[in-house]
Parts: structure tokens; sequence; C-alpha cells
């Protein structure tokens, strides 16, 4: 997932790594950063050729990690409509910092709902739990402890 670079705290972090490749003259490496991280490679090119001035805000950062995790997430769960409303939530900028912290992964959350629909199946005796029940547990994974 992040085998080369690492995994970045933040989009300043991507912006630095970024930099340093781009101010090197190493192009490669840097459309390996983007690729690695979520970003398209045409904002990677965009930066390169400095038509744009950095390559990841806050939001684009998060959306583009939970992209990346998203491909290695094996689950019973639909995985893709949390993913779309928590990239919508990442339109916040406090939220989206939160989603690209090192301490959060899109597993855990996965796995954290995936846990309490159970729970509230058995509970209920019901086989549905509402969207946004289970969109609310996943946003709470990220904002809460």
């Amino acid at each position: 997932m992040f085998d080369i670079f690492g995994e970045f705290e933040s989009a300043e972090e991507i912006n630095k790594a970024a930099a340093g490749l781009k101010e090197e003259g190493d192009i490669k490496n840097l459309l390996i950063l983007a690729k690695e991280n979520g970003i398209e490679e045409e904002i990677a090119q965009a930066y390169a050729e400095g038509i744009i001035p950095i390559i990841a805000d806050a939001e684009s950062a998060a959306i583009g990690k939970l992209m990346v995790e998203k491909a290695e997430i094996k689950s019973q769960m639909p995985v893709r409509p949390i993913v779309d409303y928590l990239s919508t939530q990442c339109m916040e900028t406090s939220f989206a910092e939160i989603v690209r912290s090192k301490g959060k992964k899109l597993k855990d959350c996965i796995n954290s709902v995936e846990k309490k629909c159970r729970e509230e199946c058995k509970r209920t005796k019901e086989q549905y739990v509402p969207d946004l029940t289970v969109f609310k547990w996943a946003k709470a994974y990220y904002t809460e402890g």
C-alpha cells in the first residue's frame, strides 16, 4: 500500500516529499509518490510542470488515502458506499486531516462497522441496517476516540 515512500501523516508531508523530488528532477518517483497516495497522474504531471503549486491539499490527500486503502479491503460489506460517503465528508478540512492521519485505517473502520452491523442485526433480529446508520458509524470511527 505505502511500500515505497511510506505512509504520510498529512498533505503537507506529501507536498514536502513531492517538492524534494521535483527539485531533484525525479519525475519518475514523483509519479510513484502520487500513485502510492491516490493522487491522479494528471495532477502529478501538472505539479511537475509547475502548472499547479502543490500536489495535494488536505481533502485530496485524504480521499487519495481512502482510495488506496479501499483497493486492499476484502469484506462481505459493500465498502464502496462507505468510502463514497467518507470521501464527501472529506470536503471538511478538519475531517480530511483526521482521515489522513497515520492512526486511522479504512480497514479498521470497515471492521468496526461490520461488527456493529452484526451486533445490531442480532439485537433487532433484522437483516438490515439503514445506510445512514452505517455511515454514522463509519464517520464516528474517525472522529471518536
